[in-house]
């Protein structure tokens, strides 16, 4: 394992985590310029603890030299600290609308936030034993109500209170 120590003296490149949406969406849905925070190099197999620059979105992914695949989940291998701001909302957004895309059989690649290189790409995504059409109807919901506590959050507080909420 090597430790954030360790990894300032390596050269690791910013990662963003993407969904591979060529054709499908005008706007890109992405974890943009993660942080290399720890790797645990196993037989074949690479797992990457990143996290943002601002440090409220934390996301394990791997890279399985094996079988030539990139693998994230974000559903479960993704963390939010959500401090109250807008800010950590529109990560919870972005999770959603990431999982909304893999549901619909999105791919999601892994690229050097510097230069756009491909670093890695899952296979498409086959939902099994769900309801395609119920899921995607409850996260577009779970987005409405998203978005509305972010312009909650966005709001000036008058009262000198803090914004609270959850993600």
């Amino acid at each position: 394992m090597f430790d954030a120590e360790t990894l300032r003296n390596v050269a690791v490149p910013l990662l963003t985590v993407r969904l591979d949406h060529r054709g499908r969406e005008k706007d890109e849905i992405a974890f943009a310029s993660l942080v290399l925070r720890r790797m645990i190099v196993g037989s074949g197999l690479i797992l990457l603890e990143c996290e943002s620059q601002d440090r409220r979105f934390r996301a394990a992914v791997a890279l399985d030299f094996a079988n030539e695949r990139f693998i994230f989940d974000p559903q479960n291998e993704t963390t939010i600290l959500d401090d109250g701001s807008p800010q950590a909302i529109e990560y919870a957004i972005t999770r959603l609308r990431f999982i909304r895309g893999m549901v619909l059989n999105g791919r999601t690649e892994a690229v050097n936030a510097n230069t756009g290189e491909r670093l890695g790409i899952t296979n498409p995504n086959i939902p099994v034993n769900i309801d395609v059409n119920r899921t995607i109807e409850n996260l577009d919901s779970a987005l409405t109500e998203l978005r509305a506590e972010r312009a909650r959050r966005e709001l000036p507080q008058s009262d000198g209170g803090s914004a609270s909420g959850g993600v």
